[in-house]
């Protein structure tokens, strides 16, 4: 198993590498190059949901380290197996024709974590996570965000949200595509004087998914804003292993502050270049790893009758941001330096 850059190193590639054959040193070096090179590809796996569990559990930080409790941390929202077969009945269509409502999940969250090995003897029945627009013979939503645009985003809407977020091509997804942006290149590419600038730069965010997926079901926002609030992050970032990038989600409700003239503008031409992008243009079995606190992503076809057909499948998981390291280390003060700067 070894790692090739894809785009100029805007991703890397996975090689010689069978997701259903990793061991535990497969899992920490897979760990270790994901914090380093931030958009980690692995291409011509088998379809396997088990497997592509397995792997997201072997590198998320739970409850008492990796691979612990938790480290899938959105299980959730895993209302699916790997038959597309709902778990727990999570939503009430409105036979008027409306939004509809939550169904009763007091049950579901109740359960213990899942652990992969507890599956051993049923695979197809580990829990995931669905990204569709199809819809059951009740007209019940298959996955989330179903419909409409999904644009720049990143997992992190918050400062306690897990920072890694993993993808998996399951149907309907060949010839399209998600796109990525790589801020470690971003902000190695700089200006030095701007990036001097830049350390006591920081930006106020809220979560806004009407900025960035518009049509979103009216239950699904209702999830994610609640307990949803402001939050402060720097604008000059560095993960736990120690690559820096930069945090500036700007369909979040942002407003940036710090001692750069037209600093939002300044910042968003740099940031938003295609010389800094990764598109992943999908296969059955691809699966995409990403660290959310030094890249975004975005959905590259929003067509109604693509959406309608295409799965893929979702976990997030914990890289840095776990210990409140993320609220440790963007206490703001202004005029103050980044911690990284220090």
């Amino acid at each position: 198993m070894y790692i090739e850059p894809i785009d100029q190193g805007n991703a890397w590639q996975v090689k010689d590498v069978d997701i259903t054959k990793l061991t535990t040193d497969d899992y920490a070096q897979i760990r270790e190059w994901l914090m380093t090179k931030l958009i980690v590809v692995f291409k011509n796996q088998p379809k396997d949901t088990y497997a592509y569990g397995k792997l997201i559990h072997n590198i998320g930080y739970g409850k008492t380290g990796v691979a612990s409790e938790g480290s899938i941390s959105n299980q959730e929202s895993c209302f699916w197996n790997g038959n597309a077969e709902r778990l727990v009945e999570y939503y009430k269509p409105d036979p008027n024709g409306g939004q509809g409502s939550l169904g009763k999940m007091s049950e579901w969250y109740r359960r213990k974590y899942n652990y992969p090995e507890d599956f051993a003897d049923d695979p197809i029945g580990f829990p995931i996570q669905r990204v569709t627009g199809q819809k059951d013979k009740d007209e019940v939503p298959g996955g989330i965000f179903g419909k409409g645009k999904l644009l720049w985003h990143s997992n992190l809407n918050g400062i306690r949200m897990a920072d890694g977020v993993s993808l998996q091509g399951w149907e309907g997804c060949v010839d399209t595509s998600t796109e990525f942006l790589n801020t470690a290149r971003c902000r190695a590419d700089m200006d030095p004087e701007l990036l001097k600038a830049l350390h006591t730069a920081y930006g106020e965010y809220r979560i806004s998914p009407d900025q960035w997926s518009p049509e979103i079901d009216i239950v699904q926002k209702a999830g994610m804003n609640w307990g949803a609030g402001r939050f402060r992050a720097w604008v000059l970032q560095t993960n736990r292993a120690g690559t820096q990038g930069i945090f500036f989600n700007p369909l979040n409700s942002a407003k940036l502050f710090g001692d750069v003239d037209d600093l939002w503008n300044t910042v968003y031409d740099h940031y938003f270049n295609n010389e800094y992008l990764y598109v992943h243009w999908w296969e059955p079995g691809d699966i995409v790893l990403m660290d959310q606190l030094l890249t975004l992503h975005q959905r590259g076809q929003h067509d109604p009758e693509i959406l309608a057909h295409r799965v893929l499948h979702r976990y997030e998981f914990r890289l840095s941001n776990y210990d409140m390291w993320m609220q440790k280390n963007n206490v703001i003060i202004p005029g103050r330096v980044t911690r990284d700067s220090e």
